[in-house]
């Protein structure tokens, strides 16, 4: 740990309080953005006794093993504020929805489709389920059931099902290698 680690810890950490500025209602915001000025003026008045402290000592070592505990210190500070920051304006967001709406034929006034639906909901629900499997021949809707089952995933109301679905399709020729790779790359 040196001091070009606190110097790009602080350049996130500016990073952060440009967007707690932005998107954040000033009062709010306004003790923890004081903060910031404060570690900004800490790190700068240690910067000047390690450049002067080079000069004095002929750097190296000794004037690393003087300052690495003020350093350690100032990392501290600043990962604080910056998870303090990062939480903030994630809680002025939301959480992101990750599943998308895909447009298909509704299910809704098909009996046993919806029971289908219903019985996949309740899977996902089971904690001990982590993946579920739809197949079949060809033309039974087994497309249909999945952008159904995915768009109620996608309602922002439904809080205890996932917020992620990974879809794909598996031919009878399956090779997990090109499977992996199309998630990795999608």
């Amino acid at each position: 740990m040196d001091v070009n680690d606190i110097e790009k810890e602080m350049g996130l950490l500016q990073d952060v309080r440009n967007q707690v500025e932005n998107e954040l209602d000033g009062s709010v915001a306004r003790g923890w953005i004081v903060k910031v000025e404060e570690i900004e003026n800490e790190v700068n008045s240690m910067r000047v006794g390690i450049a002067s402290n080079e000069q004095n000592c002929c750097g190296g070592f000794f004037n690393c093993c003087l300052h690495n505990k003020e350093v350690a210190e100032k990392l501290r500070k600043v990962h604080r504020l910056h998870q303090v920051g990062t939480s903030m304006v994630a809680a002025v967001k939301g959480p992101e929805r990750r599943v998308e709406y895909i447009p298909g034929q509704l299910i809704e006034h098909q009996k046993t489709a919806s029971e289908n639906l219903a019985k996949i909901i309740n899977l996902l629900n089971d904690d001990g389920v982590r993946r579920i499997g739809v197949w079949g021949m060809g033309g039974v809707g087994k497309t249909t059931q999945v952008k159904n089952l995915n768009n109620k995933l996608s309602n922002p109301f439904l809080t205890s099902l996932p917020d992620i679905v990974i879809w794909t399709t598996v031919s009878k020729k399956l090779d997990l290698k090109k499977i992996k790779h199309k998630f990795l790359t999608d």
